[in-house]
């Protein structure tokens, strides 16, 4: 994968992937030159190639702290919201109605889903 593609990239595991690549290959390189130890020419390549291997790794390492950012900045998102919509519901409905929609989101999507078109038919009260 390219720098560019990197810094590009929005897709965690992608970039993982790639890291886990890049590891793998840094760690040849630190072989190659271990080996290479009297050949000054091709010490010389390797470590330049390693320094660079390590150059695409730290643009990596921040992306994927952009990322993660991101991900946090929208679970935080969706938590206050959804705190925010329980206070309101709590406020505004009857108990009854509160407990019965607290009880339905507690249910996983796959669960819900089925009951959303007799819900929008019988639409709760108050």
């Amino acid at each position: 994968m390219e720098i560019g593609e990197i810094l590009k990239c929005d897709e965690i595991n992608v970039l993982y992937e790639e890291k886990v690549n890049l590891t793998n290959i840094i760690g040849s390189l630190h072989r190659q030159v271990t080996l290479s130890r009297g050949e000054e020419a091709d010490m010389a390549d390797y470590k330049s190639d390693l320094t660079t291997r390590y150059a695409i790794m730290e643009a990596l390492n921040h992306r994927l702290e952009e990322l993660n950012d991101i991900l946090k900045q929208n679970r935080d998102d969706e938590s206050r919201i959804r705190y925010n919509f329980m206070r309101i519901a709590r406020t505004v409905l009857t108990t009854e109605t509160y407990q019965k929609i607290r009880g339905l989101s507690e249910n996983s999507l796959r669960e819900v889903k089925p009951m959303f078109k007799e819900l929008k038919q019988n639409k709760l009260s108050n």
